[in-house]
């Protein structure tokens, strides 16, 4: 997004001129209408602004999704890590109707199912797919990332390294499942494996995807119901996802949203009175001779650097900022709540070329 292109202010301004008094009558005019009128301002950002910039905030790992990336407009590429608690035992019912435990159950397949957010803006082909490897090397799902897979160890192949094909599956609109063998299952038992997990990714290019955290399906049977396939559910307790190339953690024109999230801090000038306007042709006003009635901060959308197009709406909101000598501006808390733009905004918009925001 560029900078604000201007505020925009509603003034009425009362035109004095001389002329014959008429009688304050009942049911005469108290102001003659056209002694009032009313236009538009737009302020220029240097008759507003003493500085602007953006910031980052916040981390990839306190995403509550996961985004899979394979050049997506040639540049930017995501993977995701997960690695789950398999159950040791199932909860039934006997032929009596006495509620049991079953520890000797067989699971005998599982499926790691990604859930598409709907809301979010992809190719409508859908003619890409994900594929779950093992991981290759022991990582540390506190701290893995695109460079590291421990504290101060990197992967041999950055973006995490690669072990056996588990499955593929294609993207759909609402979920991609991807299944899992009775042996994987049983490796997976294993807690004392440091390489336990799995490596997500996208085969196909250019393409991006945004899905809720994973899930595993278990499917067991047990002695007790042998005609009878029990299903259990485990979110992945440690599942994580980064993404190459990073931008910048400061920016100098105003940006939103996106991961780690961005904050726009606009300085506004304390005093606008002495600001000389235009109020039509020929015709020139300081403010402080007006009443403003409604102002705007006007905002053009503008493409941001190639592989982070917005996927979802966005929906601008402006507060104030508590800033202190005792707090970086970055870290500032936020005050009172100013406006919003009235809706929401289509991640179209900011491909280029979109209409302003108010």
């Amino acid at each position: 997004m560029r900078r604000p292109r201007g505020a925009w202010l509603l003034v009425p301004l009362l035109l004095a001129a001389c002329g014959e008094e008429e009688p304050l009558d009942v049911g005469r005019e108290l102001l003659p209408a056209q002694a009032l009128r009313s236009f538009e301002l737009v302020l220029e950002p240097e008759q507003y602004l003493l500085q602007d910039t953006a910031f980052t905030y916040g981390e990839v790992d306190q995403a509550g999704f996961m985004l899979l990336a394979r050049d997506f407009e040639g540049v930017l590429n995501a993977r995701g890590w997960a690695r789950f608690d398999l159950p040791t035992a199932i909860g039934i019912k006997d032929s009596a109707g006495v509620s049991r435990t079953d520890s000797a159950a067989t699971f005998f397949r599982g499926e790691v199912v990604l859930y598409v957010d709907t809301l979010a803006d992809y190719d409508s082909t859908w003619s890409f797919r994900v594929a779950l490897h093992a991981v290759a090397e022991p990582w540390d799902a506190a701290v893995a990332d695109w460079d590291n897979r421990q504290t101060g160890v990197a992967w041999s192949t950055p973006g995490g390294t690669p072990g056996a094909l588990i499955s593929t599956a294609p993207v759909r609109p609402d979920s991609i499942v991807l299944p899992v063998d009775s042996a994987t299952l049983l490796a997976w038992r294993d807690t004392t494996n440091t390489r336990r997990g799995v490596l997500l990714s996208l085969l196909d290019a250019p393409a991006r995807i945004r899905t809720a955290r994973p899930v595993l399906k278990v499917y067991a049977r047990s002695a007790w119901h042998p005609d009878t396939t029990f299903m259990v559910v485990s979110q992945a307790p440690a599942a994580r996802f980064d993404y190459r190339p990073r931008p910048a953690l400061v920016a100098g024109e105003a940006r939103i949203s996106g991961l780690p999230n961005w904050r726009s801090f606009l300085h506004f000038r304390p005093d606008l009175r002495a600001a000389v306007v235009s109020c039509g042709v020929g015709c020139t006003i300081p403010l402080r001779s007006t009443s403003i009635t409604r102002a705007e901060l006007v905002l053009q959308p503008a493409r941001p650097p190639a592989g982070f197009l917005p996927e979802l709406p966005l929906q601008p909101a402006a507060y104030q900022v508590l800033a202190s000598a005792a707090f970086p501006l970055q870290r500032s808390p936020l005050g009172t709540f100013v406006g919003s733009v009235d809706s929401t905004v289509a991640a179209a918009r900011f491909a280029g070329g979109g209409a302003p925001l108010y």
